[in-house]
């Protein structure tokens, strides 16, 4: 998907789109009254963090973690080597859970910001090393980083999930009996966004905060278009003009004259 999104003025009001846009995104920014408003251009459409993934690495190479003495040392852990070669270890401050594997390489997950990641991943490091559970060397915090980002937001308008299939068939992908949403997969940024025909997104596969904010710019010039009109969205019916409005009024009959009158 090309980059560039259209550029705004104060209050998010659109002036002008670039020739990167999608032609049905383009044509749509010409149409009056056309005006989306961005996350990012301080309007009530707010995107949410719901889960983060990262990753990061505690030990030197070639030293190993003892699972089974970092599993009976420690609460709030769980240890299957049968089923699943890591040990889950679930903090309270943050609210995260950990899978450590014995190459020293630890999965953070479910928090909501980078900064908690960093802080759940040097809380499990420093767990582990109390524990004394390493072969060799000193704990260490290296290759950090962030590999997945899941995020909500409400267009606050439905959308028309068949049209929107339509006309973006190389990037969509929407099968109602299986799935109740459309599956839109967007190149650059790489992201998958999960649109709902109440106007409810969800977005996951990015990278970052930033990542997510530009590809739901993007997406949102095409989810615009493919609004559905509601009562709320359709224009007012013109005023109704009587057909003799601006006419005189026609002179009424004459009163009726009894016979023989008066």
């Amino acid at each position: 998907w090309p980059g560039g999104v259209p550029a705004m003025a104060e209050g998010g009001r659109l002036v002008a789109a670039p020739p990167s846009l999608p032609a049905a995104a383009a044509s749509a920014t010409a149409q009056p009254g056309y005006n989306p408003t961005f996350p990012t251009s301080g309007s009530n459409i707010q995107l949410s963090i719901q889960n983060m993934v990262a990753s990061v690495t505690v030990v030197r190479p070639g030293a190993t973690i003892n699972l089974q003495e970092l599993n009976n040392r420690v609460r709030n852990t769980e240890y299957n080597p049968s089923r699943f070669a890591a040990v889950v270890m679930r903090i309270r401050e943050p609210k995260a859970t950990g899978l450590i594997f014995r190459s020293g390489k630890i999965v953070i997950l479910g928090v909501k910001s980078e900064a908690d990641a960093r802080v759940t991943g040097k809380k499990f490091a420093k767990i582990i090393s109390l524990c004394k559970v390493v072969s060799e060397g000193h704990i260490t915090f290296q290759n950090f980083k962030v590999s997945n980002v899941v995020a909500v937001a409400d267009c606050r308008f439905p959308i028309r999930l068949e049209g929107l299939a339509l006309s973006h068939t190389k990037f969509s992908t929407y099968e109602p009996e299986l799935f109740p949403g459309l599956i839109y997969r967007m190149t650059a940024p790489k992201m998958v966004f999960l649109v709902f025909v109440s106007g409810k997104v969800v977005v996951t596969g990015a990278k970052s905060m930033d990542d997510i904010r530009a590809g739901f710019e993007k997406l949102y010039y095409v989810l615009h278009e493919h609004r559905k009109e509601t009562l709320a969205t359709m224009p007012a019916p013109p005023e109704t003009v009587e057909a003799n409005a601006g006419q005189s009024a026609p002179p009424s009959a004459p009163q009726s004259l009894e016979g023989g009158g008066a």
